[in-house]
């Protein structure tokens, strides 16, 4: 491992990262870095995973958000001195191999590597496939934590304590997931038969989810409608979602270019099943964006519409619009405030599904506009349509009561 090149050139990653506006700690910790690996360019290390495990070794205790930081910073490093990649506000994975896969020994690899190529066949989404596959590749590793190096050594008592979690089962997406590697992974039909009669059952369950009530839509509403105690990208960002039910991956992927402004239309491809998505663009989402981009977008060449508040201006990310924009707008609006109350962005596309059935809106017509790929998606929002479910209840006057007292009747 040659440290020459970065010993000669760290200065232009310092300078480069305070001409970008980087704050002192980022700059601290990055030249904190810099002088771990140069103090120690004498040590045997075989490549820059060895100098990390030992960088981080006196923070192992610390919480996960900080080791999480003390490898971004460091990757920082590596980027420069491989690729000569400078600082863009985005981590960079390739140097630090994360995941479950990449513990897993060559057998366990190759039966997900053979998962993935199923996969890829199929009419799938980049990030569907990579749940599979991390959710496919952390069972294994249970698996292999558990001193099982091969699928044949797996028995049921494994199968149980993995699917159970302190006498809980674990979530049917999980089992599910599990079902499908055995199906695709191409495994042996006899291990596969007996790997998936192990396989703990699951009872369907439909659970309640907190939903936007119609007062607390309307006070969302008239916050994104004053705009007070928002910025102008939060407000378009809120606004958006209110009135089109975008998925918060989708805004962060917005470009300035799907926004049609002659016809007034957003166009995009989604993330989530590559299918296209086009929807008018409204007055109330129009004049919200309009207003961020003449009086707040900074004056940068990146293309997504919604960029940080902070130096490095990069396009945000879809955690920083589930999180904290999110918050921010039910803060203002003083909103959902008890610790367990559900604040995520699927609220609004949840309100917006039952507002269109409550006005008799075609199944068909609801999920183009939500972008679903088939009517069946929304059946998971029918168990909040009051106004139809009471027209379905059964009349009880041919059925008695008896009332403490009394024979029968009312």
């Amino acid at each position: 491992m040659d440290l020459f090149k970065l010993k000669m050139n760290s200065n232009v990653l310092l300078c480069y990262m305070q001409e970008q506006g980087y704050s002192r700690m980022m700059l601290d910790e990055v030249s904190k870095v810099i002088s771990f690996l140069l103090s120690k360019e004498n040590n045997k290390w075989d490549s820059y995973d060895d100098a990390l495990d030992e960088y981080l070794a006196p923070y192992r205790s610390s919480s996960t958000s900080t080791l999480s930081n003390k490898v971004s910073r460091f990757n920082a490093v590596v980027a420069f001195d491989l690729y000569g990649k400078l600082p863009d506000g985005y981590p960079d994975n390739r140097l630090i191999q994360k995941g479950a896969y990449y513990k897993l020994n060559n057998s366990y690899r190759f039966y997900i590597d053979t998962f993935k190529l199923a996969l890829t066949r199929k009419v799938l989404s980049e990030s569907t496939i990579r749940c599979y596959i991390g959710n496919a590749a952390s069972i294994l590793l249970k698996f292999q934590e558990r001193g099982h190096t091969n699928l044949n050594d797996v028995r049921e008592r494994d199968l149980v304590a993995i699917f159970y979690n302190d006498g809980n089962l674990t979530s049917t997406d999980y089992r599910a997931i599990f079902l499908r590697f055995l199906k695709d992974a191409d495994l042996e039909p006899d291990l596969a038969h007996r790997l998936r009669i192990w396989t703990p059952k699951y009872k369907k369950r439909k659970k309640n989810i907190q939903y936007l009530t119609t007062e607390e839509a309307e006070i969302i509403r008239d916050t994104l409608r004053t705009g007070e105690g928002l910025s102008y990208r939060d407000r378009a960002i809120g606004t958006l979602l209110y009135y089109t039910a975008l998925r918060s991956v989708d805004i962060a992927k917005l470009k300035m270019s799907d926004i049609d402004w002659e016809n007034d239309l957003i166009c995009i491809v989604q993330e989530k099943n590559d299918m296209p998505w086009i929807a008018p663009l409204s007055a109330p989402v129009g004049n919200a964006i309009y207003d961020y981009i003449e009086k707040e977008r900074p004056p940068v060449n990146d293309p997504h519409l919604f960029i940080s508040l902070h130096r490095p201006f990069k396009g945000v990310t879809r955690k920083t619009i589930s999180g904290i924009v999110l918050n921010r707008i039910f803060d203002a609006a003083c909103l959902r405030m008890k610790e367990n109350d559900r604040r995520g962005s699927h609220l609004f596309r949840h309100h917006l599904t039952n507002v269109m059935l409550e006005h008799g809106v075609r199944g068909t017509v609801i999920s183009n506009a939500l972008g679903h790929q088939g009517t069946a998606s929304i059946e998971p929002y029918l168990n909040t349509d009051f106004k139809n479910l009471k027209e379905c209840a059964l009349s009880i006057d041919m059925y008695p009561l008896q009332l403490k007292g009394t024979m029968y009747g009312l």
